[in-house]
């Protein structure tokens, strides 16, 4: 979801800046989003979640810049689709922006991905005079959206016929394809699982856990560099005692108050985050006093924590209270009002609604067990509500595949997939 700001052109050093047009972003960064748009990476759940992390906290700051508001974010990783080349052959680009406006880092991002800057050079760089313009910035990646899926729907129409309208016919074609897989891993899970427990048995570590989204050898290889990282600075290790570590997608202190290290990152950003994480503690304390300052310019409503939002660190959500604080402010400094058809009172609503878990749960168990799988995960993007429908039809077929499912890992999504680790992936709304 994309925030509609106002923007306007700024004044620096005297000299008026003329900040780029919705229409103008969208048209510098189309070559850019074709490359790396979440959509195009279905098959990839790896690199799919990757790109949109990237691409959300790239969003949010270009708001940012577009509103005259500072912010910083970590560098950007993303996955590039390569052209002429076989599919599932990505290049993977770190992008650091630490530029002040729109235009520069449009520019960083192009040249690092190899894409022409000859559009936005030809962009000029100041206005005629002072003048003011409201522009919705959401337009931009909206339209570009618009034209990604009409693309998309060529390319629909052309695979329809190969398309999977059976879950059954599926699961019969794939589960021993994919037993088979998981079997030819278990060297690489169980060298995994002899890192995690050294780990944990030599600095006190409370546990090790990762993202079920990562390849298993990504996985293998991470905890290899952090061992070894481990051992060539014992001393900063004692902060990580008690504490749970997660290989994920961030390199931080997430809302759970978890160690999350990025599993693509470098090893000094995980050394540098060791050696400051009490400092990143600090944001958690920090967290419900910015809550409660949202609540109160919002007549008293409550705020709540999606429980099985995407993990961020405590740090980028403190940021995000302070902006949409900030943001709210501009709105009331500018003499708007609520509309008089709200409450005077909202203490009474929610800004998010959170579905029954324990609903999720209960089912979650009995597909487990009655399936017989060795696991059962879902997508950071699939909701209580979607995974409550899925497992709930699945049930409904366990008298035709309860046997094939037997021994297998079974992985909820919007796509089907047989993973190199021996996953199953399942859209969550299959037929």
């Amino acid at each position: 979801m994309y925030c509609r700001l106002k923007i306007q052109c700024c004044c620096v050093g005297g000299i008026l800046c003329r900040s780029l047009s919705s229409a103008e972003i969208s048209t510098a960064l189309r070559p850019f989003y074709f490359s790396v748009h979440p959509d195009l990476f279905g098959k990839y759940p790896e690199q799919r979640k990757i790109n949109e992390n990237s691409l959300q906290q790239l969003s949010a700051l270009i708001e940012a810049q577009q509103s005259s508001h500072n912010m910083s974010v970590p560098t950007l990783p993303f996955y590039l689709r390569q052209k002429d080349k076989p599919e599932g052959n990505f290049k993977l680009v770190n992008i650091q922006l630490n530029s002040r406006d729109v235009r520069e880092t449009i520019v960083k991002i192009l040249n690092a991905c190899d894409i022409s800057t000859s559009f936005v050079d030809k962009l000029p760089k100041s206005s005629p005079k002072p003048h003011s313009r409201n522009i919705d910035f959401s337009k931009a990646y909206e339209q570009y959206t618009t034209e990604f899926e009409k693309a998309a729907e060529i390319k629909r129409k052309v695979e329809e016929k190969k398309a999977i309208t059976n879950i059954i016919e599926w699961i019969y074609e794939n589960s021993d394809v994919a037993k088979e897989k998981y079997e030819s891993t278990r060297a690489t899970r169980d060298q995994v699982k002899t890192l995690i427990n050294k780990l944990c048995k030599t600095y006190g570590i409370k546990e090790v856990k990762y993202d079920s989204g990562w390849n298993i050898s990504h996985i293998r290889g991470a905890l290899q560099s952090l061992a070894s990282m481990a051992s060539q600075h014992t001393k900063h290790m004692g902060n990580l005692k008690a504490r749970t570590i997660a290989l994920g997608q961030f390199t931080g202190v997430s809302l759970d108050g978890d160690v999350y290290l990025n599993i693509i990152d470098v090893r000094n950003e995980w050394l540098s985050l060791i050696k400051k994480v009490s400092q990143e503690d600090s944001a958690l304390i920090e967290i419900p006093k910015y809550e409660k300052a949202l609540s109160s310019i919002l007549r008293d409503i409550h705020i709540c924590r999606r429980k099985f939002m995407p993990k961020v660190s405590a740090a980028q959500y403190c940021s995000h209270l302070r902006q949409l604080i900030t943001s709210i402010g501009d709105f009331y400094g500018h003499g708007r009002k609520i509309p008089e058809s709200v409450p005077e009172s909202l203490s009474k609503y929610e800004i998010v609604v959170e579905p029954n878990k324990h609903v999720e749960k209960a089912l979650h168990k009995e597909v487990k067990e009655r399936f017989g799988l060795l696991e059962l995960q879902k997508d950071d993007s699939i909701t209580p509500g979607l995974m409550i429908m899925c497992c709930q039809r699945l049930l409904t077929r366990i008298d035709k595949v309860g046997m094939k499912l037997h021994g297998n890992i079974l992985y909820v999504t919007h796509y089907y997939s047989v993973l190199s680790e021996g996953v199953l992936c399942i859209p969550w709304n299959f037929k």
